[in-house]
């Protein structure tokens, strides 16, 4: 649709990868938040705080690891389909190495991919890390 309306480049694979990320999001934290508990909620809630208490002392504590894990994976899993979109004309690293390949520069396909490769292990190495700190409790 968006190479329909503005052509093929950047711009309608970002616009396509942002429009499916806050979709697949609003959907994923809308589940998210039906499953809480509304005893905490309750409870501040006989105490006379505040909506804005309640929030940040009820709500968000049983939210934040599902929350924030599904922000790490949706950036993850943006990285990689711009890869893919760039394969095919979207630009950026997928399109570099499409070129690649189609020159027959070899050593830089290799080079290409094996920094495709990193990144994303880097990536995924963050992520888990940034997880297990926020389900510990170390990252507020």
């Amino acid at each position: 649709m968006f190479v329909m309306a503005y052509g093929v480049g950047t711009f309608p694979g970002f616009v396509a990868l942002t429009l499916h990320t806050i979709g697949s999001l609003t959907k994923l934290f809308y589940e998210s938040i039906e499953t809480i508990s509304d005893k905490p909620v309750r409870g501040l809630t006989a105490c006379g705080s505040t909506p804005v208490q309640r929030l940040r002392f009820a709500f968000w504590p049983q939210i934040k690891p599902t929350v924030l894990s599904y922000i790490f994976l949706r950036f993850e899993i943006n990285f990689r389909s711009s890869t893919i979109l760039g394969l095919v004309g979207a630009g950026g690293i997928g399109q570099e190495l499409m070129t690649n390949i189609s020159l027959g520069r070899h050593d830089q396909v290799s080079i290409t991919l094996l920094l495709i490769i990193i990144v994303v292990a880097l990536i995924d190495m963050t992520s888990g890390v940034l997880r297990k700190k926020v389900i510990s409790g170390d990252v507020k």
